[in-house]
């Protein structure tokens, strides 16, 4: 326990979707040595409390799992990562959320990405998969995952295709050095969202690369609805315009969020008759998008900047 971990595990934990015990007990079943890595778990000081269970679990592992448990007073997931970075102790991180469970080789998956990789600008990019038990509940979820909505790029596949500057926080590690060298995740950014394209792009000026890691599969313990993904979606578009803020040149296209809620609800009414199931993703769509063009505005207006 005393000796360097080679590889810190950062867990934003969700204040939306607090579902951590199951995730730390994944990493308590890893195929590693448990000393091999630590967890450093960044959890919101007014959201539920994790603390007796994570050392219940730690016990189970008589005490072999290396845990460091923060309650942080920022709701901010940069901010919280930040902060998880200068608790890190090896040269070796991955960011992940707290309701990606590991499965059991997970860890090794990422660290042998990088023994079989050392240029420092190489990142490694892990999988989460929804239970098959939630996508069948929600069609909204199988289509979110499906489309590659959820994340940006369908991990659901196979052989995932990566745009080479592809970044998340919620499976992915990077040499310590190699993402400070960049400057730390930008605080400006409140919510959890555009905090790690942003940083895509600093590392990506600086040479990174990212990996398809097929091995570092977890699995996305999150039944997602259309009302949360609506909020998520409309923090996203103030995210956007804090981008636009820092980066003029970035094009964001946006369209009427009036015109994009008539024809989410022309379609909700079609499918209702026709229960043609391109009616209901057609609304999905339209709802969503009128609800991130609503928070850009929104962000673009309390910025005093321009939406084009």
């Amino acid at each position: 326990m005393n000796s360097k971990p080679r590889i810190s595990i950062i867990i934003f934990v969700d204040s939306l979707n607090p579902a951590l015990s199951d995730t730390i007990k994944g990493y308590a079943r890893q195929t590693c040595v448990l000393s091999t890595f630590e967890l450093i778990v960044i959890d919101f000081k007014l959201s539920r409390d994790f603390s007796a269970e994570v050392e219940k679990i730690c016990q189970l592992t008589d005490n072999n799992l290396n845990i460091k448990y923060f309650r942080h007073e920022s709701n901010s997931r940069s901010v919280r990562n930040n902060f998880g970075v200068t608790q890190a102790t090896a040269d070796l991180v991955v960011f992940i959320s707290g309701d990606f469970i590991p499965q059991p080789g997970f860890i090794e998956a990422h660290l042998q990405f990088h023994q079989a990789h050392p240029e420092p600008q190489l990142v490694g990019i892990g999988s989460g998969f929804s239970p098959k038990s939630q996508r069948k509940k929600s069609k909204f979820l199988a289509w979110q995952e499906d489309s590659g909505s959820l994340f940006g790029v369908r991990l659901n596949e196979k052989d995932p295709v990566l745009p080479k500057n592809f970044f998340y926080v919620a499976n992915a590690s990077i040499k310590k050095e190699f993402f400070l060298s960049v400057g730390m995740f930008d605080e400006d950014f409140p919510y959890d969202a555009w905090d790690d394209f942003e940083i895509s792009m600093r590392l990506a000026q600086h040479g990174m690369k990212s990996l398809y890691v097929p091995e570092a599969i977890a699995i996305h313990n999150h039944l997602l609805t259309l009302s949360e993904r609506r909020k998520r979606i409309e923090w996203a578009g103030e995210s956007a315009a804090i981008l636009k803020s820092k980066y003029p040149d970035y094009h964001i296209p946006i369209r009427s969020p009036w015109k994009q809620l008539i024809k989410s609800y022309i379609n909700l009414l079609v499918y209702g008759v026709t229960r043609n199931s391109k009616y209901q993703v057609n609304y999905w769509e339209r709802t969503l998008e009128a609800a991130f063009t609503r928070g850009y505005l929104r962000g673009c207006q309390a910025l005093d900047i321009s939406r084009n």
